[in-house]
């Protein structure tokens, strides 16, 4: 499936790109569906997921047959340049995947409410806390129900699953940002970026994976943005919706920042090239009405009073802290 998907999404892929970008590809996909199982039944389920996997399978192959889409292959053929950017994507992955490892328990204490939603999905299916403690836990699924099904299926331990979910997904992401920017000849200044960023690497160490990992999105948008306008396909705005609410299955940060990435190309699409201010103002209008019924129908979620650091919980409190940001 996910090999179908980077074909759609890029059409002149080479062998290198597709090395680099399927495997974060796939990692998306396998979030995304394990998300929407627990958001469709309310409870994670195995069998959910297996369904909800052929089924997608299905529709993905049954959409390409009737637009008569074929994908591409490319051949496997290497540059001395692309030689070199696998083997830094190569050993970058594996230092990366070093800590988890070398460390039995993941670093920071982020990880400790994650393997904690996660035992929750594993042993009840939902997010009800285990005793002492009454309640329910309120986190976007796809994370810690990505780690609970790993438990389930491989037996491992819940901070184990997490932390192989987040060094991996780390690396995956490193991977696939490089092979989405090998069409413009820019893999290695990507790494880079990233590299000088170190923002995410940060954000790894202390455990904040699901931040992290919101960010794969990113690389099917970064890849339908940075095609011509004149080479999207009838696909473009669907798959691009499907990415923004992926993104928030996994963390809220990479929603937002999946939606400003949509209204950048949009709004220089307007501003740049066809220079119809109405394409502009509408894409405004859609983000902003958009922002405020979802925070809207997250602050009825739960009647009980929240309280969430930035006021992730949504509704007005994240607006009034989270939006500045």
């Amino acid at each position: 499936m996910a090999d179908r998907l980077h074909s759609i999404l890029d059409s002149r892929r080479t062998a290198k790109s597709r090395i680099l970008t399927v495997p974060a590809i796939s990692m998306l996909t396998m979030l995304t569906i394990v998300g929407f199982n627990i958001l469709i039944l309310g409870r994670l389920s195995i069998p959910g997921i297996l369904i909800l996997c052929i089924v997608s399978e299905i529709g993905l192959r049954w959409v390409l047959l009737r637009t008569n889409y074929s994908i591409s292959k490319p051949d496997w053929t290497f540059s001395k340049d692309d030689r070199q950017i696998l083997a830094i994507a190569l050993v970058g992955a594996f230092a990366l995947m070093t800590p988890h490892f070398i460390f039995r328990e993941p670093l920071g204490i982020d990880w400790i409410g994650f393997t904690s939603i996660a035992e929750a999905y594993a042993f009840s299916g939902n997010t009800t806390m285990i005793g002492p403690t009454e309640g329910f836990w309120l986190y976007p699924p796809a994370v810690p129900g990505t780690a609970a099904t790993l438990m389930i299926i491989t037996g491992i331990e819940s901070h184990r699953a997490i932390s192989l979910l987040g060094h991996l997904g780390i690396a995956l992401l490193c991977a696939g940002l490089a092979g989405t920017m090998s069409q413009n000849r820019a893999s290695g200044g990507i790494l880079v970026a990233v590299v000088l960023g170190a923002g995410i690497f940060a954000k790894s160490i202390d455990s904040g994976y699901p931040t992290v990992l919101s960010l794969l999105p990113l690389i099917p948008l970064l890849l339908l943005v940075l095609k011509p306008q004149k080479n999207r396909t009838k696909m473009w705005l669907f798959i691009a919706v499907a990415c923004i609410f992926s993104s928030f299955t996994i963390h809220p940060s990479g929603g937002i920042y999946a939606s400003l990435l949509l209204l950048a190309d949009r709004i220089h699409e307007s501003i740049f090239k066809t220079k119809d201010a109405r394409i502009l103002i509408g894409w405004s209008l859609v983000v902003v009405f958009g922002w405020i019924i979802a925070n809207g129908a997250l602050n009825n979620v739960e009647n009980s009073p929240l309280t969430a650091e930035y006021g992730w919980q949504g509704g007005s409190q994240l607006i009034q802290w989270n939006m500045p940001l």
